[in-house]
């Protein structure tokens, strides 16, 4: 097999996609994305795409949308190094697990596992009580802060731009950590540099590791539990939808589950209105 220069045809691709007029959100996710792939594979071919979407700890939604990536950089690499190799569709292998949130107390102890650090702590947070995707988070820049309104503007899935607000600890947690700060990412490495969503995965899976949780823990997972906290709260889909970025409400209903707590509270509702119905008259 002819032998590839793997960063100089990851910035091949890169410039292409900037040249075509892809959004700078857009092109900073894939080539996160590629280099993460590129890192632990030869090449995109069907077999490695496969494994490394099975072993990807994100939504279905997501596995598809990088599989079109990983794909169409395959094909370049076809077209620009003439390597023969199979970049067949990849295999997406469902999970029968049920899925993993985790619950207010495991929460706990997640967050006091990060309370040395103030950035991590404020990213772990942020996670918990917004419900944002790890590239939403990553992209995020202190201009979209808005604390005295208590808002964020984050800019999703196909640059769709939305309003999500802050709950007041959170905005005392985001003073705190930015400490007048009003430049450049809202979170940073300690060389200043914004954070690659496997930072970001790394971190969280360390902070759960050292709050000795048996789950295994990821930004996806704090987005998913957050959906699943709102819902026990009495937040209807509507609004779940809007604050998730959801472009479909089918979208939302399969993000989110019943669990005990929502299921007790539900028999409790039809039994306070059905009172009167079994009462003596």
């Amino acid at each position: 097999m002819k032998k590839i220069n793997k960063e100089k045809l990851i910035d091949g691709y890169i410039n292409e996609m900037k040249n075509r007029g892809y959004s700078k959100m857009t092109v900073r996710n894939v080539h996160y994305l590629l280099k993460d792939f590129m890192a632990h594979y030869k090449l995109p071919d069907q077999d490695s795409i496969s494994d490394y979407l099975f072993n990807a700890d994100v939504s279905k939604n997501t596995k598809i949308t990088r599989s079109y990536i990983l794909l169409a950089f395959a094909k370049y690499i076809k077209r620009k190094t003439g390597t023969n190799f199979d970049i067949g569709a990849p295999r997406l292998k469902k999970s029968k697990k049920m899925p993993v949130y985790l619950t207010k107390n495991e929460l706990g102890k997640l967050l006091d596992a990060s309370r040395k650090n103030i950035r991590d702590f404020t990213i772990l947070a942020f996670f918990v009580q917004t419900g944002l995707r790890i590239d939403e988070l990553v992209n995020l820049h202190t201009k979209n802060v808005d604390l005295q309104d208590k808002t964020i503007k984050v800019h999703g899935k196909g640059d769709k731009e939305r309003i999500v607000p802050l709950s007041n600890d959170l905005v005392k947690i985001l003073k705190t950590y930015l400490n007048g700060r009003t430049e450049g990412y809202l979170f940073m490495s300690q060389k200043g540099k914004p954070f690659t969503p496997s930072a970001i995965q790394k971190m969280v899976k360390r902070y759960a590791q050292e709050a000795h949780l048996k789950k295994k823990v990821s930004p996806h997972k704090l987005r998913h539990t957050f959906a699943t906290l709102a819902l026990e709260a009495g937040v209807n889909p509507f609004t779940l939808k809007e604050l998730l970025g959801h472009s479909s409400l089918n979208t939302t209903l399969i993000y989110t589950h019943i669990t005990p707590e929502i299921s007790r509270d539900a028999v409790k509702r039809v039994a306070e209105i059905t009172k009167d119905v079994f009462e003596k008259k």
